[in-house]
């Protein structure tokens, strides 16, 4: 028989599926292990400097720390609100929204947070020295 000009049609399979759907994991969390190793190097970053509050000098890996919080707590709100049940589901101890890889709107969220946060911790008065 010959083909001639007809379209090949061509029938997926539920392997092809699975294969599919493994792909998209992987992906999902090879982007999830690259954004936690940037933020990780922004924190080693901040690590090496000390700030003077009120007299006493505190490491700024926790004012990055408190950063990573506030991150933390915007992916878990978005979960919350994709899925509907994020809370029943994280008591079963099912699902981790903090393990998800956040959406776009999420991460763009939080950079703004942290460049603001950053952007603060830059413009606090003297007291910022290497340590």
């Amino acid at each position: 028989r010959e083909k001639g000009n007809l379209p090949v049609l061509e029938i997926s399979s539920c392997e092809d599926e699975r294969q599919r759907e493994k792909r998209r994991i992987d992906d999902r969390e090879e982007e999830q292990e690259k954004y936690e190793h940037l933020v990780s190097a922004e924190l080693a970053d901040l690590s090496k400097y000390r700030v003077e509050i009120h007299g006493h000098l505190r490491p700024a890996w926790s004012k990055a720390a408190d950063i990573v919080s506030t991150y933390r707590r915007s992916i878990s709100q978005v979960d919350d609100h994709l899925t509907g049940s994020g809370d029943r589901l994280r008591k079963a101890g099912s699902v981790s929204a903090v393990d998800r890889l956040p959406t776009v709107g999420a991460r763009e969220r939080f950079d703004r947070v942290k460049d603001r946060q950053l952007r603060e911790y830059s413009d606090s008065p003297p007291g910022l020295i290497l340590s």
